[in-house]
């Protein structure tokens, strides 16, 4: 098998391209991932302050049964 020169450049050349392509598609995903990390961290900060919220709620939303008057069809 003759190894053309012209030939391995055109290869060489090809796999570059594929080369760079892939480094910048490395690139996007990497900075896809890292504003997903970023999202997920404010959700979760979200989630927590929506607890709290909750928890502070919860306690006013219904009296304790002591202070409940029974059902009107008592």
């Amino acid at each position: 098998m003759l190894i053309n020169p012209e030939n391995l450049e055109n290869r060489l050349a090809d796999m570059e391209i594929r080369y760079t392509e892939l480094e910048a598609a490395n690139h996007d995903l990497s900075d896809l991932v890292y504003g997903q990390s970023q999202e997920i961290v404010d959700l979760k900060a979200r989630i927590s302050e929506l607890e709290s919220r909750l928890k502070e709620l919860a306690p006013g939303a219904v009296g304790s049964l002591d202070e409940e008057s029974p059902p009107p069809h008592y």
